[in-house]
């Protein structure tokens, strides 16, 4: 028999979407998967759960947390809930290829590493645009990868090994950058590869505001900046002072950046 994967997949009151994200992985070409929809709490209206009950496939399994906390703590749930020996990771807004779980496990099986993420599609509702990524470079460190936002490591194509991630685990106290974090943490640790087809759909709609967490930002970079190349932080201070003015964020917040920046002033290259 072929190898079982969890297919694990956070939500908060997504009822009105996330069957479009079920029956993507429903229509996968590889067949031998379970899929974890972890509830973080949804309101009681929200219909998350009779959706599920409604699919009526027995690989479907609905697990609801008590409160409402976040997505992390979610993840970690349907993390330590998995009965497979692999992991794909899978936002109840987003959508897989058909192909994807089958080339992600051809994919592990040819490489026997312990991870993979990918290259993606967003769809803003009109158009969709490819987003590539690769793999980190030998010598780069992988904070450096992550905040050259090349691409980077997208959430909904990660794929692994079930005692990795489980070793790992996402951040629960985060509630933005989760996904910068687990990637440096896990790829220091194991061998996490990139495949560059492109299997995943991201959608995002087009003109709507994301939500910022600046207190989540700030510990991502006071965790990390002593590993990160000047010139990639000075870049990613500048985007993260653009945002925080962009949100009219309270002034000790847009003061951090500020202060954070003079000394990084000469790698901007003139950028003001």
């Amino acid at each position: 028999m072929s190898d079982l994967v969890s297919v694990v997949i956070p939500t908060y009151n997504r009822g009105c979407e996330i069957q479009r994200c079920l029956q993507s992985v429903l229509a996968q070409t590889y067949k031998h998967f379970e899929v974890l929809v972890v509830d973080d709490g949804s309101d009681p209206e929200d219909p998350t759960e009779e959706v599920v009950r409604r699919l009526d496939d027995t690989r479907l399994r609905y697990l609801r947390l008590e409160s409402h906390t976040n997505a992390n703590v979610a993840r970690n749930a349907g993390i330590q809930a998995a009965r497979g020996i692999y992991v794909a990771m899978l936002d109840s807004d987003d959508e897989w290829f058909p192909v994807h779980l089958e080339y992600r496990v051809q994919r592990m099986q040819q490489e026997r590493c312990d991870g993979l993420y990918g290259s993606y599609q967003v769809f803003d509702g009109v158009q969709h645009t490819p987003i590539r990524t690769r793999n980190i470079d030998r010598g780069e460190s992988v904070v450096d990868f992550i905040l050259r936002r090349q691409g980077g490591a997208a959430t909904p194509t990660h794929f692994y090994t079930v005692e990795s991630v489980r070793d790992v685990l996402w951040d629960p106290e985060l509630c933005r950058h989760q996904d910068y974090d687990f990637v440096i943490r896990y790829a220091r640790k194991y061998r996490f590869l990139c495949d560059q087809r492109i299997t995943v759909t991201v959608n995002w709609i087009r003109g709507q505001a994301h939500s910022v967490h600046f207190p989540s930002y700030i510990r991502f970079y006071e965790t990390y900046r002593a590993q990160i190349d000047p010139a990639v932080a000075a870049l990613y201070l500048v985007s993260q002072y653009e945002l925080a003015l962009a949100y009219a964020q309270d002034e000790p917040t847009v003061q951090y950046y500020r202060r954070e920046l003079i000394p990084l002033a000469p790698y901007l290259n003139g950028r003001q």
